[in-house]
């Protein structure tokens, strides 16, 4: 349409139709994936799994699920591929050191990654027809960051919180990509505040060995004059009508 005149164009009558006869059914298998640290202790991964086309089969309820804004899934996109990632897939699945899964039968490309201080994993499987295919792997670890004094940390992650249930979830993921302290940022502008957190200072400190997740807050946040992130606040500061000062 040619909007700057005020002419618009319509096309009318069109219908669509959706042909419901798919391809038929291919056999499947089942996929029971293990997981290990390099001591050999069940350890949370990101992992992809994908055919020669690069597909990803969906995800099972054994992935964990991860939030993304307001929704919460379990096959994750990557915005960006690394150039590691070897396979033109880009979707992802998150497991507690376990994940198992019927898929269709056939030759996958398996991609298994946990955080920079471990190498990546990278594997062709075989899924066979009405049985289980059974996959353990154990990471090996190139340098231990930790053990040197040097933790990992991530200052601006929004994920919300809305009580202490959320929080094994997001301990996981966050274990996942191997970031020992990950603040959650309430963020907020001028009209209100988005994600969320149950509680601040101490009382929003979750700990799992040496993981821990706490609040934090990204406001004021304007367009006019940036924004601020503010860590392990006591509460959450939102200033209201002197939002601007």
């Amino acid at each position: 349409g040619d909007y700057q005149s005020g002419h618009m164009v319509a096309l009318c009558g069109i219908k669509v139709l959706r042909n419901s006869r798919g391809r038929p059914p291919l056999a499947s298998g089942r996929l029971h994936l293990e997981v290990t640290d390099a001591d050999g202790q069940a350890t949370t991964v990101r992992f992809g799994l994908y055919d020669a086309d690069g597909k990803s089969p969906l995800a099972d309820r054994s992935a964990l699920p991860v939030q993304r804004f307001s929704e919460t899934i379990r096959e994750h996109a990557l915005r960006f591929v690394p150039a590691s990632w070897p396979s033109a897939g880009r979707y992802v699945y998150y497991i507690n050191g376990q994940y198992d899964s019927a898929v269709e039968a056939g030759t996958y490309t398996l991609v298994i990654n946990k955080g920079p201080e471990y190498r990546q994993v990278v594997r062709e499987i075989t899924v066979a027809a009405n049985e289980t295919s059974t996959v353990a792997v154990q990471l090996e670890r190139w340098r231990d960051l930790p053990a040197e004094g040097w933790y990992s940390g991530d200052d601006h992650v929004h994920i919300r919180r809305l009580d202490p249930a959320a929080d094994a979830d997001i301990l996981a993921y966050t274990q996942a990509e191997d970031v020992h302290l990950t603040n959650l940022l309430q963020m907020g502008n001028v009209s209100g505040w988005h994600f969320p957190q149950y509680a601040f200072g101490k009382a929003g400190h979750r700990y799992q060995g040496d993981y821990v997740i706490l609040a934090g807050q990204e406001s004021p946040r304007t367009s006019h004059r940036g924004h601020t992130i503010g860590l392990n606040g006591k509460r959450f500061h939102w200033p209201g009508q002197d939002y601007f000062l």
